[in-house]
């Protein structure tokens, strides 16, 4: 049994392979009879539609890779190698920088306060949260004990207002560290 990739799965475009269809595909016997007349496959949309049948959604591929690590293309275990290592940068300029907080009245003209917690700074906590659910979701799934949690983060909140960037920073490090220290994570993992 061949395994596919778990991309496929996600929202968005998965990693299919361009020009190949899986079996069932609508447009796969357009670009055949296209091919074997020798005509552009807008050639027999066009007749199809003369001739009163359905029109046909176009695909472009829809036959995903085979997972070869884990559950994953090489494709998709390169983008998540990718993502990995770029987290720790991510977080360290997210939390050091951003624009400054929005004035949520401002704009419906009454006085207020300020929203105190910058976009940058929510984007940050999503990234540690869901690097975080990867990992206790591996650890639960491989019988073994999540990583160990700095104070000053939350796995539900992220991190919290007092902790020094610097400490933000190690932690996302660590958490990386013990996700990539692992190579059956992207085994158990549905995705990229």
């Amino acid at each position: 049994m061949v395994m596919l990739c778990a991309s496929v799965d996600m929202p968005g475009r998965p990693c299919t392979m361009f020009g190949e269809h899986l079996d069932g595909c609508d447009w796969a016997p357009l670009e055949g009879e296209a091919a074997r007349r020798g005509v552009e496959v807008s050639l027999v949309l066009s007749e199809r539609y003369a001739a009163g049948l359905p029109s046909v959604r176009p695909c472009k591929g829809c036959l995903p890779y085979k997972a070869e690590v884990g559950m994953l293309c090489r494709l998709c275990d390169e983008r998540w190698k990718a993502a990995l290592s770029t987290a720790t940068r991510l977080v360290s300029f997210l939390l050091s920088g951003g624009s400054p907080p929005a004035d949520v009245n401002k704009a419906r003209g009454k006085p207020g306060p300020r929203l105190p917690i910058k976009e940058a700074t929510m984007a940050a906590d999503e990234l540690w949260m869901d690097l975080a659910g990867v990992a206790i979701v591996h650890a639960s799934e491989a019988r073994m004990s999540e990583p160990w949690w700095p104070a000053g983060t939350s796995v539900r909140d992220g991190f919290m207002p007092s902790l020094p960037l610097s400490d933000a920073v190690d932690a996302m490090r660590d958490l990386v560290t013990w996700v990539e220290a692992d190579s059956t994570v992207t085994a158990r993992q549905g995705g990229c």
